[in-house]
């Protein structure tokens, strides 16, 4: 008996989450061993000695009973006969998928002095029976070693079996001879990415492509365990796993042989009496109702319904739909490579410059999975006729074949990604296919979709490729009356000030706007309800130098939320020049000894008012100061309340406090003398000094 499995063993369980297996002793066992089940012809064939220990028939030298073969025929065991000596151990049997040929394994002729060593031997079928067995080419000529326990591969290419002959990891091994023609080629080790230190026996294959067998020695997995491997791609293979419970128990378990997709045969002795034959069938897991799923739509016509007229202009629309094609025209019917989010855009071009005039519209359509599997089957099909259901488009790629779950109304059951299917009766049948997303989760969700599949009497199917399903779709605006263009020509990550040299040659009022999708700053001229009317001030500035010139569209409301600033450039000339113009104004008069603005200042602050409106970028500098008469606390004090009352005059003008600085000076900066009453008006002043940039 085995002792408790360690941690270790159990990290490399079997992935079959879902599955349930029941497992029964079957009637045919005995006190001595049954082993090597194969079906052959629909009948369940098996090796016993009925007599001995198994182990000690197959390798003890000192053991001298036969192990014979047998059929189990309407519930009765019999004797099953191949054309070869029965005095010697027969040993088990693989019938090739084409069911022509068997491969078994028996004691090789031997001197009575010596030890028989286990070969292989092939018979093909006859009208009358088995032919007359022909050995293994690559038995040992010089009885000194064994190969045994053959399996012929899913597509009968190559020949499985174990083996003790030289160049082996462990005890046994397993190997692998490819056919070629008539005969069979050297056989290669499968290395240690299969076998282990140990023991490694009984290979068999299933249709799914996984090769099973038992060992002894991976590590912390305590006497025999049964196993499963699969070829990645030719000679690599995936990492051993180990079968779940109740296929593997705490006793030895060597051998599994699958009926079906649902029903096979275990070897095993934890029944305690010898190695015994046993039954099991896989029952399926629970996926809840299914719904019939569709492939997500791909196609799509996309179109600008709210364009502009572009007769008049070497203009052309052109889409670029962000899958690295591109279509003519404001309309097109365009079908996406698959799954993905797709940035679509309407771009218009020059056809005399031939350059990038603008994009006025962009469109994200994202095509997502449904989360279901898809079954890819023709919806009528004809009796009696094979066909394969397949998963293979589904948008559930790339979990593994035991995780996919096939039931039909009237019974049947398979476990496997794509399966061949056929109908005996007409009628209405649903097929259900299910999937467990993660195999590593016991608590993993699951999908499941169905399908009606109509099958009727004398029906020859035609393919006929379905026209693909075209969805509508267009850029949206919230309204496309309020739709703006504009001339975008530079972004920034940074902040640009208007009075940056770059702007230089920039003879328009420049919108900067900072847009939270990209995290810059945009900085555009224009704006109008008409693209036409943009075409030449984009041209101006690609003539001045600002070779990233284009075209946008955007709705009004968005387009004023994002505007951070709007102003012109100034050259220092032109600052200096409209400073000078402000200073004339800044003859502001007060009330004796007060902060009451007098009428005639009243008229200047409006002039003043009406050049910061103009321009959002000019910002203004405001000091005022007194003479020296009175005490220096009264004239400071005096001096910040005209300063402040400048300010809030033109706020109420509607300027922004934030763009006005106010400072009052008292009598500490005089320009005159405060000797004379003439000296004494000049020093009783406010200054204005406009400031540019952001």
């Amino acid at each position: 008996m085995k002792t408790t499995l360690v941690i270790l063993c159990l990290i490399v369980s079997s992935a079959l989450i879902g599955q349930t297996y029941e497992v029964q002793l079957i009637d045919v066992n005995t006190q001595s061993d049954e082993y090597a089940p194969v079906l052959i012809d629909g009948t369940l064939v098996f090796c016993s000695d009925r007599r001995t220990d198994f182990t000690k028939a197959e390798f003890d030298k000192d053991d001298k009973y036969s192990t014979h073969w047998y059929a189990v025929n309407s519930g009765k065991v019999t004797s099953f006969q191949l054309p070869y000596d029965p005095s010697f151990h027969l040993g088990p049997i693989a019938i090739s998928p084409d069911s022509q040929k068997i491969c078994f394994s028996a004691t090789m002729p031997h001197d009575k002095r010596q030890e028989g060593m286990l070969g292989l031997f092939f018979s093909e079928r006859l009208p009358g029976g088995w032919s007359a067995p022909v050995p293994f080419e690559w038995n040992t000529s010089d009885n000194s070693y064994n190969i045994t326990h053959p399996a012929y591969s899913r597509d009968g290419r190559y020949l499985f079996f174990s083996s003790d002959q030289p160049g082996t990891v462990g005890k046994a091994d397993i190997f692998r001879s490819a056919r070629n023609g008539d005969s069979w080629d050297k056989p290669e080790n499968l290395g240690l990415a299969v076998n282990t230190t140990g023991t490694d026996i009984f290979p068999s294959c299933t249709p799914d492509g996984k090769l099973w067998f038992a060992t002894d020695s991976i590590a912390g997995c305590e006497g025999f365990d049964i196993f499963f491997i699969n070829e990645k791609e030719e000679n690599r293979w995936t990492l051993p796993v180990r079968a779940d419970a109740p296929l593997n128990s705490e006793f030895n378990d060597y051998n599994v042989v699958f009926r079906d997709q649902s029903t096979g045969y275990l070897v095993s002795d934890r029944n305690r009496e010898g190695l015994d034959l046993f039954s099991f069938t896989i029952g399926f897991p629970e996926f809840g109702p299914c719904e019939e799923a569709w492939p997500a739509a791909t196609c799509y016509l996309i179109e600008e319904t709210e364009f502009q007229p572009v007769d008049t202009l070497p203009l052309r629309y052109e889409w670029d739909f962000g899958d690295g094609t591109r279509g003519i025209g404001l309309s097109n019917e365009h079908c996406f490579p698959g799954l993905g989010t797709y940035n679509v855009e309407l771009n218009v071009f020059d056809t005399i410059a031939n350059s990038h005039f603008g994009t006025i519209s962009e469109l994200e359509i994202r095509i997502e999975s449904s989360g279901l599997p898809l079954i890819t089957a023709s919806d009528t099909v004809s009796t009696n006729s094979i066909f394969t259901m397949l998963s293979d488009d589904t948008e559930l790629n790339g979990f593994p074949n035991e995780n996919w779950f096939w039931i039909v109304s009237d019974g049947r059951k398979f476990a496997d990604q794509n399966v061949e299917i056929s109908f005996e009766e007409p009628g209405d049948y649903m097929v259900s296919v299910g999937v467990i997303i993660d195999p590593t989760d016991a608590h993993s969700p699951r999908r499941c979709s169905s399908k009606r599949i109509v099958v009727r009497d004398a029906f020859e199917p035609t393919y006929v490729e379905a026209a693909p399903s075209i969805q509508s779709v267009a850029p949206a605006f919230e309204n496309a009356d309020s739709l703006t263009y504009f001339v975008e020509f530079h972004e920034s990550p940074e902040r640009v000030a208007l009075t940056d040299s770059y702007f230089g040659k920039v003879q328009y009022e420049i919108t900067e706007r900072f847009q939270e999708h990209d995290s810059l700053f945009h900085y555009s001229v224009g704006a109008d309800e008409r693209m036409s009317n943009l075409y030449g001030l984009r041209q101006e500035l690609l003539d001045s130098g600002y070779v990233n010139s284009i075209v946008r569209r955007e709705e009004m409301n968005r387009f004023n939320v994002a505007i951070t600033q709007v102003g012109s450039f100034y050259s220092e000339e032109e600052q200096m020049e409209l400073n000078d113009k402000v200073q004339q104004l800044a003859d502001i008069q007060f009330e004796t000894n007060s902060a009451t603005l007098t009428e005639t200042s009243v008229f200047n602050l409006e002039l003043i008012s009406d050049i910061m409106s103009e321009e959002l970028l000019l910002y203004l500098d405001i000091s005022a100061h007194t003479d020296d008469v009175g005490r220096e606390n009264y004239n400071q004090n005096l001096s910040e309340k005209r300063a402040e009352a400048v300010v809030g005059y033109l706020v109420k003008s509607g300027i922004s406090a934030a763009r006005l600085h106010s400072e009052g000076f008292g009598s500490s900066q005089p320009k005159a003398n405060n000797d004379t009453e003439e000296g004494r008006t000049q020093n009783r002043r406010v200054e204005l000094k406009l400031k540019f940039g952001n």
